[in-house]
């Protein structure tokens, strides 16, 4: 709410980002003993117009007033020498270097001849440029300098210019061109990410380092590179390697289908990173390596077949290729294999590569199976239960984050560590948490709208995340811990800021199947919900419904060639099933009874043989909590 400021007579430094976002701040008075302003002091106030610098003043570091979208000039009090100010524009060492444009000048702006440098964050923030003319004097473009100039449409590179710094031209969304003239040696991280308009490009030879240089160019169509690249080459405007061997880029703005060529032995890491409109590709009898997240984000790739001889595939190729339904692999491939459920492994079925994220249902990770890598079912929109075997005790970071119709989880008890954001953004309404897990990562139940519970079995596991992230956010409005009472490190009723509620040992699956049935967990086993008189323990130990009426659904006895035999779901976990018969309803006993293991479905049967018609005999089921003495 600070609207102006005028910083009292003796004060000789600003600290870095003092005024950090103070975007109504108008007018600020400077002292004359000022000799410092400090990185970022000034960073987005959007509202400053104008600023004097005194005549004092020796250093003003990167950034002291980048993003100032109101600022229209920075002027300099008279006898200032370390700084100079043309057209409002602040200049150093001479008119060398150019270290701040004001954010709110618009159209066309030309350096002046002589300028070596734009420096850090010049013009970061310049949102109403449309061109900005370099002089042949520029050799350098440091780390910022017309980040997130969105409207300019077009940039000169002076070919004396070596070096173009980290994120220098990123989310320049305007230019749809881009030359880079001979000379430039060097671009580094993310310099032109997210220039989402670019549609051609034009690589010199003289380019000897790049680095992610083509994040977030989604309208490109084709590359050009100059004869002679050490780094790269062109065919049919697809980036390659200088012997056109390794496939480095394919333009993400095509669309349709594409022929890998024949003698391509590799396709790079991320090399058709968002290419959302490519819905086939062939792959040639050439090819050896896939590489991590080759194909990360095709959202249009249905299918892929990959042929003999690939011997290496990288981490989760086709992360975010949500529409992928189908992988086929040559039989003849001696170092991977398709599951019969069609999901790609290893050759020996115990290295999970890929999982066609667009899949229907659920999915049982088979036992003896790892999970290598991050997010391996992350946004699989199908997904709706996963079984995770013994063999899993991690689950990396982001393995189901983003999977929107996964509603249940089943984790084996051997799990020791949950991986940061793993289930964010998910549809599951509860999590049994076994009682080894010690680490639960940052995110881990973020955007969980429906989650109306946790039930973990251990003690407290460390969680780990920082005072500004959280572990769990977004739940559903009746969500509540629910833990064990000899379990150390909870509290009831809140704990971690939310509901908490202490269960007795052994009600961890109740609880689950209360959570599951839209009751809250601690709800009364005792009661009845729809006034049918069946007990909320008698519905879950034979698998009924509590919200529909059981009366009709219990189990009933019948007479079979001469015996009396109950059948009935009985495999619920923490329940005792006890089968007893009697002669006058009044002394009941097991002798004589059968009572026959649970079959692959959980059904069970009692049997009371040789019942005879010389008296009547009964026979009934009792049911109980497996700790309930």
């Amino acid at each position: 709410s600070l609207e102006s400021c005028s910083i009292p007579d003796g004060v000789t430094e600003i600290a870095g980002q003092a005024f950090l976002g103070c975007t109504v701040l108008a007018t600020v008075d400077l002292p004359d003993a000022l000799t410092e302003i400090g990185f970022g002091a000034f960073e987005a106030c959007a509202s400053l117009a104008q600023i004097e610098i005194p005549a004092g003043v020796t250093h003003i570091r990167s950034s002291a007033f980048a993003n100032c979208s109101g600022l229209t000039s920075i002027d300099l009090a008279p006898g200032n020498t370390r700084y100079s100010s043309s057209d409002g524009v602040l200049f150093d060492d001479g008119g060398r270097n150019l270290l701040q444009c004001p954010g709110a000048r618009s159209g066309t702006y030309q350096v002046p001849d002589g300028v070596r440098t734009i420096g850090s964050a010049a013009f970061s923030g310049c949102a109403n440029l449309t061109e900005v003319l370099l002089p042949a004097s520029v050799t350098r473009i440091e780390s910022y300098a017309f980040f997130g100039c969105g409207g300019l449409q077009s940039i000169t590179i002076p070919r004396g210019t070596q070096t173009i710094e980290n994120y220098a031209y990123a989310g320049c969304r305007g230019l749809t061109d881009l030359v880079i003239p001979s000379g430039v040696q060097t671009i580094t991280y993310g310099s032109f990410d997210n220039c989402s308009g670019i549609e051609t490009v034009s690589l010199p030879a003289s380019l000897n380092f790049t680095s992610s240089l083509f994040r977030g160019w989604v309208s490109l169509q084709d590359f050009t590179v100059e004869s002679g690249s050490p780094l790269f080459s062109s065919i049919d405007g697809v980036l390659f390697d200088p012997s056109g061997t390794e496939l480095k880029r394919f333009p993400a703005g095509r669309t349709g289908h594409y022929n890998v060529p024949a003698g391509t032995v590799r396709i790079d890491h991320e090399a058709f990173e968002n290419c959302a409109g490519l819905e086939n590709i062939t792959l040639p009898e050439s090819l050896q390596s896939i590489g991590s997240l080759a194909f990360n984000n095709c959202r249009g790739l249905t299918s892929v077949s990959i042929p003999a001889g690939v011997n290496l595939i990288e981490g989760t190729p086709f992360y975010g290729c949500t529409s992928l339904a189908s992988i086929n692999i040559d039989p003849e491939n001696p170092n991977y294999a398709i599951s019969p459920d069609g999901v790609l492994f290893d050759k020996s079925m115990t290295r999970l590569v890929q999982y066609p994220l667009a899949r229907p249902g659920g999915y049982a990770i088979p036992d003896g199976v790892t999970l290598p890598f991050d997010g391996m079912f992350a946004g699989a929109p199908n997904l709706t239960w996963v079984e995770v075997p013994p063999s899993i005790t991690i689950i990396p970071n982001d393995t189901f984050n983003g999977c929107t119709s996964l509603t249940k989880v089943t984790f084996p008890p051997t799990l020791v560590d949950i991986g940061q954001r793993s289930f964010a953004g998910t549809a599951v309404g509860h999590i049994t948490i076994p009682a080894d897990v010690f680490c639960i990562g940052a995110y881990t139940f973020s955007d969980c709208a429906n989650l109306r519970g946790l039930i973990f079995l251990g003690d407290v596991p460390f969680l780990d995340y920082e005072d500004e992230e959280e572990w769990i956010g977004g739940v559903a409005p009746d969500y509540a811990t629910y833990f064990l009472a000899d379990r150390s490190g909870f509290f009831s009723p809140s704990w971690e800021t939310l509901p908490a509620v202490e269960i007795e040992n052994g009600d961890g699956p109740p609880v689950a199947w209360l959570l599951s049935h839209g009751l809250r967990g601690d709800a009364d086993l005792s009661s009845s919900t729809n006034g049918d008189g069946v007990s909320l323990l008698l519905a879950y130990a034979f698998g009924l419904d509590p919200k529909v009426n059981q009366i009709d659904r219990l189990p009933k006895a019948k007479s079979v060639d001469g015996a009396l035999e109950l059948s009935f779901f009985g495999n619920s976990p923490g329940i005792d099933y006890q089968a007893e018969a009697s002669s006058d309803l009044l002394n009941w006993s097991s002798e004589g009874v059968t009572l026959t293991d649970p079959d692959a479905d959980g059904m069970r049967r009692a049997i009371l043989s040789s019942v005879g018609t010389s008296h009547r005999r009964y026979m009934r089921l009792r049911v109980r909590k497996r700790d309930q003495r």
